[in-house]
């Protein structure tokens, strides 16, 4: 079955949406990070920061899961439209291309955005951690690191999941396309 270019552009501009979604929650979870800290530092009102933790969370979660949205559709189309289509071969090409195998690798790794949203997501909680435990307020203190060690293992176990699952897909590609692109 051939696919048609009005097929792959909707689909790609699928992919843009799911990654705008993606932007977008960050944006709010920054903005809304800085509206609470201000408050809190003016007002004093540290309870703020543990919806702030959950927020993140929640906010993450949502993260991961468009992006393994967009990673399903890249290789769907990868798999299905160009393999089955002359003409269409982004997806084959950027997934070949994206890791490079060279000596830069080591010294300016590549940095996914997921892997960046969850750098913040670990950021925002031990911001919140250090500055409760520097206020008077043992319980919320407590609370808050409890928070944190859940958010941060759950969390990490859902990258680990999503990176692994990912793994194999990786492999299979780069062997499966070696030197379709004149490499």
């Amino acid at each position: 079955m051939k696919y048609s270019e009005v097929e792959y552009s909707y689909i790609r501009t699928e992919l843009i949406h799911h990654d705008g979604s993606c932007l977008n929650i960050l944006g709010l979870l920054l903005a809304s990070s800085t509206a609470i800290y201000g408050f809190v530092a003016e007002r004093g009102l540290f309870p703020l920061l543990i919806m702030l933790s959950l927020i993140w969370l929640v906010g993450f979660l949502y993260i991961v899961e468009k992006r393994s949205t967009i990673r399903r559709i890249s290789r769907y189309i990868q798999t299905r439209i160009e393999t089955e289509s002359d003409g269409f071969n982004w997806e084959t090409y950027s997934r070949q291309h994206r890791y490079p195998h060279d000596k830069t690798t080591i010294l300016l790794p590549t940095l996914s955005p997921l892997k960046i949203e969850f750098s913040l997501l670990v950021i925002t909680n031990l911001i919140n951690t250090v500055w409760l435990w520097s206020s008077d307020n043992i319980n919320l203190a407590v609370g808050q690191t409890l928070l944190a060690i859940f958010a941060l293992s759950w969390s990490g176990l859902i990258i680990f999941r999503y990176y692994s699952s990912s793994q194999k897909e990786i492999s299979q590609t780069i062997a499966g396309n070696r030197g379709k692109f004149g490499d």
